[in-house]
């Protein structure tokens, strides 16, 4: 089983060190996704009340441990982004300037990989014009993948009936064929 985890909570402590029990039992097996500040969603969905100051140094320290230890857990890295709800209500701008802002944070740090080259959206959303975005900078849209199951860091620790309900949403998901909403 491989694990395409969204990291949307790593600044906590608590999350971030059940992420690195994670990663040193099973990091072969990890994609990270991981967000840029995006303090607005991080405020209002997952209830942080620090500054967009405080998160980025928190992400930066973070980000940096991880580069660090990418080359010795072998796990992968790739970018997280919630655009909207309703991502074909943003303009074209809009999205370009989220996704560039996105990439460029996160390439920043010195991945083992050199560049990031997937991307998962925040509640699966994405639009047309989002997909051909993603094929022109060469970023490959990893949702639901066979034989994976998609997670974030918060609900780590994984028990049993949590890996099998995430596997059982991705199952689902694939074999009803379901795209995402736009």
């Amino acid at each position: 089983m491989r694990y395409n985890i969204h990291c949307e909570q790593i600044y906590d402590d608590e999350v971030w060190n059940n992420l690195v029990r994670l990663l040193k039992k099973k990091g072969r097996k990890c994609y990270l996704f991981l967000m840029a500040p995006q303090i607005t969603y991080v405020k209002s969905d997952l209830g942080y009340r620090g500054t967009k100051e405080e998160l980025a140094a928190k992400l930066k320290e973070r980000y940096n441990i991880l580069a660090r230890v990418q080359s010795k857990y072998k796990f992968k890295i790739g970018l997280h982004l919630h655009l909207s709800l309703h991502p074909h209500k943003l303009s074209e701008a809009e999205k370009d300037q989220s996704v560039k802002y996105v990439y460029n944070w996160i390439n920043r740090f010195q991945w083992e990989q050199r560049q990031v080259t997937g991307i998962s959206f925040g509640w699966f959303k994405y639009d047309n014009y989002i997909e051909e975005l993603c094929d022109v900078n060469r970023l490959k849209i990893v949702n639901d993948e066979w034989g994976a199951i998609t997670f974030h860091d918060y609900d780590l620790p994984l028990t049993t009936f949590k890996s099998f309900e995430k596997w059982l949403r991705v199952f689902l998901r694939k074999v009803k064929g379901q795209k995402p909403k736009r």
